[in-house]
């Protein structure tokens, strides 16, 4: 969950949530452990579209992302 940078229609009023996987995936699971992404002072916002984009943001120190204990079940469905 972003807590600050694009603003959009994600849950804290910024840019959507990131799915690690898809019902298609093999490792796909309905359970969601909530992450908070925040843009550091200093960085360039922009949408991030994927878990990779993330870890690579935050390896290059441009985001911080704080692990929770909250897991949500949030299932997904994918049309054909």
């Amino acid at each position: 969950m972003f807590t600050n940078g694009i603003k959009g229609e994600g849950q804290a009023g910024f840019q959507l949530q990131v799915a690690s996987s898809t019902p298609d995936d093999e490792k796909y699971s309905p359970l969601f452990a909530i992450n908070y992404v925040e843009w550091n002072v200093g960085s360039n916002a922009r949408v991030l579209k994927s878990v990779n984009e993330i870890l690579e943001a935050q390896n290059n120190g441009e985001i911080s992302v704080t692990k929770t204990n909250i897991v949500i079940n949030s299932p997904s469905v994918q049309i054909k």
